[in-house]
């Protein structure tokens, strides 16, 4: 598929212009190392010296073609100032080339320089947030990952679709803010934020045994219901049948006594 598109590119839209006025090869008119080298290394593609005498100097098109030299033919520079890398060192050789980049429909390959021209005021440095994924030498792992755990741990998620709300990120999947952190797009304050909320929300490792293990709202009105002994009054302790008897024999010479001043009373 590469060959088709490849020449009619060649033959069909780039203009055919003077030698005066022909794009060199390799950036900055060096001599590219590899003329039989084929443009993305299928053995029936294009070979770099069939690129020659082909672009119109001073254009895009000529930009772009020194940028393939680069990558493909030997040429030992590239034009810096219109591109970034994502690789350190501008390396170009990544094991992950045709991996799609998560959040994104992009490979690696097709990010692995971008236009300065679409790059924030930050630079280049937004370019190397894939570097991690696709395999760049040195580097850097991702500092958030937001089950707190390993990047690995990130991929593993149950609830991929859930939703956070998260101050300054927004209301997103899990999927989507992993993916997120994955390439380094998080603040510390909002990682620290997703962490707080999506180790049992996403579903991350670990947090199935910790559901598995919490105490039920039934258990606990039962446990609540069972370990509470019932208040008694030792004070008031309830009569006993020798009180009652006591009680009646007492009312008895009262009520004997204020008989007899009754009668004496009268008599």
């Amino acid at each position: 598929m590469l060959r088709p598109l490849l020449f009619t590119y060649l033959f069909f839209y780039l203009p055919i212009v003077s030698a005066q006025q022909q794009c060199p090869l390799c950036y900055g008119g060096d001599a590219a190392a590899n003329l039989n080298n084929t443009i993305g290394g299928a053995a029936d593609g294009v070979t770099c010296g069939e690129f020659l005498n082909d672009v119109e100097l001073d254009s895009d098109d000529c930009l772009n073609l020194q940028l393939v030299a680069y990558r493909y033919c030997g040429c030992p520079r590239y034009p810096e100032e219109f591109y970034c890398p994502m690789c350190k060192d501008s390396f170009v050789n990544i094991p992950n080339k045709f991996k799609t980049i998560p959040g994104t429909e992009k490979t690696c390959d097709e990010k692995l320089f971008v236009k300065s021209s679409e790059m924030p005021s930050n630079g280049c440095s937004d370019a190397m947030k894939p570097g991690y994924v696709c395999g760049c030498p040195d580097a850097e792992e991702p500092f958030c990952q937001i089950c707190g755990g390993s990047v690995e741990d990130d991929t593993k998620i149950r609830n991929p679709e859930a939703t956070l709300t998260i101050n300054g990120v927004g209301v997103k999947t899990c999927q989507q803010i992993a993916n997120e952190a994955l390439l380094g797009s998080l603040s510390i304050e909002q990682c620290s934020l997703v962490q707080a909320e999506a180790f049992t929300t996403c579903g991350c490792e670990g947090s199935e045994e910790l559901e598995a293990n919490a105490p039920t709202s039934d258990a606990s009105s039962k446990n609540n219901a069972t370990d509470v002994p019932l208040e008694t009054d030792a004070a008031t302790p309830s009569p006993t049948e020798e009180d009652n008897s006591a009680a009646t024999i007492s009312n008895y010479f009262w009520a004997s006594l204020l008989g007899v001043v009754a009668m004496w009373l009268i008599l």
